[in-house]
Formats: structure tokens, C-alpha cells, sequence
């Protein structure tokens, strides 16, 4: 264990301590898990928390978010377990992302494996369709307005031009990380190239500037015109509120 993950998981009591909290989850959500760091990436700690039960009984719902204040080496924010199911059922991206990790600082395993039986029903492939899409277009249009281009956006944008072009093939969860979402794209060259790129930026702090790559560029765009032309006829989820509930309901009992 590193002394930054040990840092983080001292961090992570203490909140639990002082919340009066039970961390069910916490993992890392950012470059370092989706597998591009650089030397100075910092540390996206993401958790899932759960009170007693009685906190879930009162008239008014209290703040379901603990927040730490960011650094430049660590950005720590934890969700209730409420909060979390209710943007599952929602089919929000970021949670079928932070439940496949690489990196875990804390982890109830009955919680997880119990939320990883019920996420395939909650995940809506429209729904997360046009949340990669949106990214990936907001991230292309950064990489194209200067004529040099941030590495990080680069990586931002194939990431999500690559999860979009999985549910468009597979209709399923994208990985989270970026080498087993390369295993979409048939061109050796371009697997090459990313390869490349992915090297360099480990070596080269948040801030360096790269030059265009042209067939990167070219294939981001007919990705994402081609998901576009069929991501209206994809499927929205097949959950039940019901299905849901009984689980936020066993892990509190928990």
C-alpha cells in the first residue's frame, strides 16, 4: 500500500467519525483510474456512505453529500446511499463507473456484488448514449479551438467516444477504463497511436500542449456521427422502482 493510499483511507475514517457515517464504497474516478495519469494527476476519491437508519426518517431530507475541500494532490466527495440509487435508477454514467474501478480505497463487498446484480437493469443505454455524446462533443470542440491541444482533453474525448461507440455495439455497461475500451477499435495504427499517447502523458505534467493528430481527430468525428445516427433507437432501462427500493431497503437493514 502507498502512503497516498494510506492517506486516503485515514481521510476516510475520519469523515466516517465525524459524519457518524459507514463508508460502503470508495474508490478513485479519475485519470488514474480510467488508466492516462500524468506525474501531477491528483486524486479523484469518489465514496458511498450510509447513515443509521433512523436519519432516513425525518420530515425534511437532510444534505446527502459530505464534501472535503480540494487540493492540488486530493478532491474527496461522498455520496449518501439514497442519492447514489436514486441517479442509478436514473442510469447516471458516472456510478456504473465508480462501481468498476481499478482502485479501491474501501469496499463492502455484499454491497457491491448486491448493486452490480441490479445494475445492468438500471442501466439505460439511450440515457448514457447522449451523457458520452455530450461529453465527447464538449471535449472534440476543445481539442479543435487551438492549434495545439491539451493532452488531457484529448484523453477525455476518445474515453468518451469510445463508451458511446459500446453501447452502440454491445447495447451494455462501457468499461471504465480506457485499454478495455480499445478493444472496439479495429484500426492497429490508431490502437497504436493511443498506445503512444498514453506513454507520453505519463511523462508530461496536466498541462502539456501536443500537437493535432489528424486520424485521432478523424476518427472521434465519424464515431460520433455514426452513434448519433443510431442512438435514438437504443433501449432505456428495464428497472423497477421496486427493485431498487428493496435493496436500498436490505442494505440499510444491513
Amino acid at each position: 500500500m502507498t502512503t497516498m493510499q494510506k492517506t486516503i483511507q485515514s481521510q476516510l475514517f475520519a469523515l466516517e467519525k465525524k459524519y457518524a457515517v459507514k463508508i460502503l464504497y470508495a474508490c478513485e474516478s479519475g485519470s488514474r483510474a480510467w488508466g492516462f495519469p500524468s506525474p501531477d494527476s491528483d486524486y479523484d476519491v469518489r465514496f458511498i456512505y450510509k447513515h443509521e437508519s433512523d436519519w432516513y426518517l425525518s420530515l425534511e431530507e437532510e444534505k446527502d453529500t459530505i464534501d472535503v475541500p480540494v487540493n492540488e494532490v486530493l478532491d474527496i466527495n461522498g455520496w449518501d446511499i439514497r442519492k447514489f440509487l436514486r441517479l442509478a435508477a436514473k442510469s447516471n454514467a458516472v456510478i456504473f463507473e465508480w462501481m468498476q474501478s481499478p482502485i479501491i480505497y474501501s469496499e463492502n463487498l455484499d454491497f457491491k456484488e448486491s448493486f452490480q446484480a441490479i445494475a445492468p437493469i438500471c442501466f439505460s443505454p439511450i440515457a448514457a448514449m447522449h451523457h458520452y455524446l455530450s461529453m465527447a462533443r464538449k471535449k472534440q470542440a476543445e481539442c479543435l479551438a487551438d492549434s495545439q491541444v491539451k493532452l488531457k482533453r484529448y484523453f477525455y474525448a476518445i474515453r468518451a467516444t469510445l463508451s458511446a461507440l459500446w453501447i452502440a455495439e454491445h447495447k451494455t455497461i462501457p468499461p471504465m477504463e480506457l485499454k478495455h475500451l480499445m478493444v472496439i477499435i479495429q484500426d492497429e495504427k490508431l490502437i497504436a497511436k493511443i498506445e503512444w499517447l498514453i506513454k507520453l502523458k505519463s511523462t508530461c505534467d496536466e498541462s502539456h500542449l501536443h500537437q493535432h493528430e489528424l486520424a485521432l481527430e478523424l476518427f472521434i468525428e465519424n464515431s460520433l456521427t455514426y452513434c448519433e445516427k443510431i442512438s435514438q433507437s437504443l433501449p432505456p432501462s428495464q428497472r423497477s422502482k421496486e427493485q431498487v427500493n428493496t435493496f436500498f431497503r436490505t442494505i440499510l437493514r444491513k
